[in-house]
C-alpha cells in the first residue's frame, strides 16, 4: 500500500511540475515575441545569418513578417525545385575556404528574373525582401527583389 502511494504522490508531483515547466516555456516565449525590436536599414548577409546561427528562436521573432534590406556578394543565381529564380549570398569564412565549399547564408526567392540578367556571380548588391524561414543553413526572403541602396 505504501508503495502505491508513494507512486501516485511521484506522478501527481511529476504532472505540477510538468504543467509548471510549461507554464514558464509558454511565458518566455510571449517575452521573447513581445520584446521590441529594431531592424537596421540595410543587414549584412553574414551579421544576418549569424544572429539566426547564435539564437534562431530570437532571431526568428525578431525577423518574423519583417521587410528588410540585406548586402551581399553573390555566390549563385539560379533556379530552385519548383523553378524558382533566386540569387544567393554565401557565408565565406575560414572552415568554408579550407573544405572548398562556400556555405549559403541568405536566399532572395525572385518573382522578376529579368532582375538577374546583368548581374554576375561575385558581384556586391542589396535586395529587400520578406523574411520567410529560417532553413538551419539560410535565411530566406519571399518574397524579394534586387534593391538600390
Amino acid at each position: 500500500m505504501v508503495p502505491l502511494l508513494i507512486t501516485l504522490m511521484l506522478s501527481t508531483a511529476c504532472e505540477e511540475i510538468k504543467l509548471e515547466m510549461e507554464k514558464m516555456d509558454a511565458a518566455e516565449t510571449a517575452t521573447i515575441a513581445s520584446t521590441p525590436t529594431t531592424i537596421a536599414d540595410i543587414i549584412d548577409s553574414k551579421d544576418l545569418f549569424d544572429e539566426f546561427q547564435n539564437n534562431a528562436v530570437v532571431a526568428i521573432a525578431k525577423y518574423e513578417g519583417q521587410t528588410f534590406r540585406v548586402v551581399g556578394v553573390i555566390n549563385k543565381i539560379d533556379y530552385d525545385y519548383n523553378k524558382n529564380p533566386y540569387i544567393e549570398f554565401s557565408r565565406e569564412d575560414f572552415f568554408s575556404r579550407s573544405i572548398g565549399f562556400l556555405f549559403t547564408s541568405v536566399k532572395c526567392e525572385l518573382s522578376d528574373t529579368m532582375q538577374v540578367a546583368n548581374l554576375p556571380v561575385g558581384s556586391k548588391i542589396t535586395v529587400k525582401g520578406t523574411f520567410a524561414e529560417w532553413l538551419s543553413y539560410a535565411v530566406l526572403l519571399n518574397p524579394c527583389s534586387v534593391s538600390n541602396p
